[in-house]
């Protein structure tokens, strides 16, 4: 999905980074990892994307990433009655972009360790403010 991933192959990163943890390399660190369950909107809502897009152009954007994307976009309510293709689109792209990397990570992670997602806002609260519900 993302072109910016970590670099392995020399003497800071030998191997790649699942495997390396699923062999135990930083079990004797405690793990506290998460997302923000909004975090694809800092992409989608200041470009109008997440409120404006067709629902074969988010199709055809997210099968530029992904195999399946007409069924992960229907998965996520795309052809549910007053959803928006753009709503599904970001959701479909944050779980695969921030959430399911996450949980890998976690998963092959072999010491103590928590994972908890910041999901969204009370009505009325400004979009900077920080108190988030936290969820795991």
């Amino acid at each position: 999905m993302s072109r910016f991933l970590p670099v392995h192959g020399d003497d800071v990163l030998p191997e790649p980074p699942l495997e390396a943890l699923a062999k135990g390399a930083g079990a004797e660190v405690e793990l506290l990892i998460g997302t923000n369950a909004q975090e694809m909107n800092l992409y989608f809502v200041p470009t109008g994307v997440r409120r404006g897009i067709p629902g074969w152009l988010a199709a055809l954007m997210l099968s530029r990433s992904v195999r399946g994307a007409r069924a992960i976009l229907n998965a996520y309510g795309l052809k549910k009655k007053g959803r928006r293709p753009g709503e599904a689109l970001t959701e479909a792209m944050h779980d695969l972009v921030f959430r399911w990397p996450t949980r890998q990570f976690a998963a092959s992670h072999r010491g103590d360790g928590h994972e908890r997602c910041l999901r969204g806002r009370p009505p009325g609260q400004a979009l900077h403010d920080t108190n988030h519900v936290l969820c795991g």
